[in-house]
């Protein structure tokens, strides 16, 4: 089979991928009822097209590679999985805290904020 995009530059490549996830978005939202998970993976139908169609890297293990799809990865795994977790605990705490003690915490900020906004005005420091 000839391959007829096998010498494209990166930045090519990128521009075609960007080009055919719009053009997927795009013919997705013309299909009534359409799910939103079709929406969501129009980044990855477009990698498979790349990868298989357009440039048929996917066929080898180097071209997988260069996605960084050659290992698992597993050192990385609790990394990916805890840190995730931080800034879902910071916004349930801030949501679901007590009224009175959000109540404080956001009256001496804001005042803070405007009393600094109003002292640039004077020239005195905050």
């Amino acid at each position: 089979m000839i391959n007829i995009f096998s010498s494209l530059k990166d930045s090519t490549k990128s521009i075609v991928f960007i080009v055919l996830v719009l053009l997927l978005a795009v013919g997705f939202s013309f299909i009534p009822h359409v799910n939103t998970f079709a929406y969501m993976m129009t980044p990855t139908i477009a990698v498979l097209i790349m990868m298989l169609i357009v440039t048929r890297d996917g066929y080898r293990k180097s071209g997988w590679k260069k996605l960084g799809l050659h290992k698992l990865g597993f050192k990385s795994w609790g990394f990916a999985l805890i840190v995730p977790i931080i800034p879902l605990a910071v916004g349930f705490s801030v949501a679901y805290a007590p009224p009175s003690s959000l109540e404080v915490t956001l009256k001496a900020s804001v005042g803070r904020y405007f009393r600094c906004l109003l002292s640039s005005y004077t020239s005195s420091r905050c």
